[in-house]
């Protein structure tokens, strides 16, 4: 393969800027530790956008067989297309810079449908008011759809849980909070007056919970409580958060979940946490995600500033 600077030009205009970055911080600091600090990321995280670059070159840009890192003759070559890119990128932003940047594009954030029904109203008002030229798309699928959705670019960020996370993948988390999970019913249920219960004493009323379950879920529960199926016990089963929310306020049915789920519902004094013994003991954390070094709009962090409004109204 012959490398000139032209090709080398063409190609690398065509990748992340964030790599070509951090191609140029390994070139001046000769050490993965400090171009990582410098970058602020996980020297992990550096390693395998490096890779991920020599890789889409098909040439190998550094020597690492010396203690320091070294460029290659044509790690050297490329350092000035990656100099000469960045630079265009700068001057881009410096003469679109009368123009709001947060406004262009588009976000595409995945919800389940328990976090569409929570959260998709006010993610829909919050981006209208604040970024109305922005294309703003929810898609709300399964779990594991969603993070298939965000691994192959259909999505930007996942709001949900880790559950159905992939671990093969480096993700940017954000935390919004961790949510108890157990079982609920409305208030002035008849199971209410009864300080301790057992899952002998749920069983004799009926039994709902969301379609399908977090496999991680299913077997804590069965590790929990002792069930040899879960489908034996939660006869009531569906994927439309709201049919289960009207199911318990206006029957005896108990329902399996996490608290904020009902938050709304459990903060009116409509639906209480029953006291069931063992407590469940796996939280569920609600989460934005994002794949680590994927470069998204600017107006994202506007999703975990919603959510969080929404939470604590």
């Amino acid at each position: 393969m012959i490398v000139t600077m032209s090709s080398l030009h063409n190609f690398l205009s065509g990748l992340d800027l964030r790599k070509i970055k951090h191609m140029l911080a390994l070139a001046e600091h000769g050490s993965f530790c400090k171009a990582a600090e410098a970058m602020n990321i996980t020297q992990p995280a550096l390693s395998r956008s490096i890779q991920s670059l020599e890789d889409a070159l098909g040439v190998r840009l550094f020597d690492r067989a010396s203690r320091n890192i070294q460029l290659t003759p044509v790690g050297y070559l490329g350092i000035e297309a990656a100099r000469q890119i960045l630079a265009s990128a700068a001057e881009f932003h410096r003469m679109v810079g009368h123009a709001d940047l947060d406004e262009i594009g588009e976000l595409k954030i995945g919800l389940g449908n328990v976090t569409s029904a929570l959260f998709g109203p006010p993610l829909l008002r919050g981006f209208a008011e604040r970024h109305p030229q922005l294309r703003l798309i929810l898609q709300v699928d399964a779990p594991e759809k969603l993070y298939d959705m965000l691994l192959t670019e259909r999505i930007d960020v996942v709001v949900g849980n880790t559950e159905a996370m992939p671990s093969f993948v480096e993700f940017d988390i954000d935390t919004v909070g961790s949510f108890q999970r157990g079982f609920f019913a409305r208030a002035g249920h008849p199971l209410c007056e009864k300080e301790v219960l057992t899952t002998d004493d749920l069983a004799a009323y009926a039994v709902g919970a969301t379609y399908p379950l977090p496999e991680s879920v299913v077997k804590t529960i069965k590790n929990t409580y002792g069930f040899g199926s879960v489908d034996a016990f939660f006869r009531l089963r569906s994927n439309h958060y709201g049919a289960l929310v009207d199911l318990m306020l206006n029957s005896d049915a108990v329902v399996f979940g996490s608290n904020i789920a009902y938050l709304r519902q459990f903060r009116a004094g409509e639906v209480v946490q029953l006291n069931v013994t063992p407590l469940f003991p796996a939280d569920m954390p609600l989460t934005i995600a994002s794949v680590a070094g994927r470069t998204i709009s600017p107006t994202a962090p506007l999703i975990g500033s919603i959510i969080r409004e929404s939470i604590a109204a």
